[in-house]
């Protein structure tokens, strides 16, 4: 029996040893899980600081659509927004070079603010798919073909219905694209003079 105590006792030593060993090893797991979970929460901080919310607004499709992305809304005056079909908008950005149309003459200047997405072919095409009000002195004389690069923020929609003061109704319905504040004249990569009359087409 004598001879058993002695082992007991180094047993017992080696468990104690162990748990305390366990216990340290323990303290410095729970230790690195705070310290790993200390960093993930900064970089959550991190994204979250950064995160720009995108304009996810559900509008009717334009014929730009696959070369733009989503971008930061701008929240447009009420008579801008009055322009879109339903004061429906987005807010994109260009991911590659996309060609406009912008339709001018007389009081409207080649370097407005909207274009569309294809060419009118003649001036009363240009009134009724754009709804130019006669109020607004636009002559329809020119069309401007524009080269927007990429990386460009515009608001696009579909132009919304304008009643002359007379009571004729202009339908719109073509692709509205508000171009950048002081876009620059390098865009413009051809003019035309727009004829009158419909050549084969109906508005």
């Amino acid at each position: 029996m004598s001879t058993v105590k002695p082992i007991f006792r180094e047993l017992f030593q080696a468990v104690l040893k162990g748990f305390s060993h366990a216990k340290t090893r323990l303290h410095q797991l729970t230790d690195n899980i705070n310290t790993h979970l200390d960093d993930l929460t900064d970089g959550v901080d991190v994204l979250d600081s950064k995160r720009v919310d995108v304009d996810t607004t559900r509008t009717r499709p334009t014929a730009i659509d696959d070369s733009v992305k989503p971008a930061p809304r701008q929240e447009l005056p009420e008579s801008l927004a009055a322009t879109f079909t339903d004061g429906e908008y987005r807010t994109v950005e260009t991911t590659e070079a996309v060609t406009l149309y912008r339709v001018y003459g007389h009081s409207a200047e080649q370097g407005g603010a909207f274009a569309t997405t294809s060419t009118s072919g003649n001036r009363i095409n240009a009134a009724m798919e754009s709804a130019l009000l006669p109020e607004w002195k636009n002559s329809r004389e020119f069309e401007a073909t524009l080269e927007v690069p990429a990386g460009q923020i515009l608001n696009i929609g579909t132009v919304a219905p304008q009643t002359t003061m007379s009571g004729a109704v202009l339908p719109g319905g073509a692709d509205q694209i508000l171009l950048p504040r002081d876009w620059p004249s390098s865009w413009v990569q051809n003019v035309d003079r727009l004829p009158v009359g419909f050549q084969g087409r109906l508005p």
